[in-house]
């Protein structure tokens, strides 16, 4: 059970650096906002520590997610979280991805990001 809410740890942590590197903030700019060291906000982001539930609704305020957020794509057989895992653990993966998010929400035009929001699943299906 103790490795179970380890793996929620991390995926929260890891849901936590999304937020943090897709609003362009360091680890120190965070740690400014909430009072706390940019190493406190790296334990976080690494699972390390557990976040408290009132300091996640805090992030979630800073961040304009709703607290759910953190939680999406944890289900009770835990195999998302390996996925996610390697997903958020991989440089190269997290520094595209970041890319395509930012480039994603840069599109004024709704209907052009929807399109491709539809293309990218279409081609993931291949």
């Amino acid at each position: 059970m103790s490795d179970y809410y380890n793996s929620i740890d991390v995926h929260i942590g890891a849901r936590l650096k999304l937020c943090r590197t897709t609003a362009n903030l360091t680890q120190e700019q965070l740690s400014e906002q909430v009072g706390l060291t940019f190493q406190q906000i790296q334990k976080y982001e690494h699972g390390l520590n557990r976040i408290s539930a009132s300091r996640l609704y805090e992030f979630s305020q800073i961040f304009r997610v709703p607290i759910s957020f953190f939680f999406e794509g944890i289900d009770n057989s835990n195999e998302h979280l390996t996925e996610i895992s390697y997903f958020t653990d991989n440089p190269e993966t997290q520094k595209e991805t970041l890319e395509l998010i930012n480039a994603f929400f840069s599109i004024d035009d709704r209907n052009v990001a929807k399109s491709l929001l539809d293309l990218a699943k279409t081609l993931s299906k291949n």
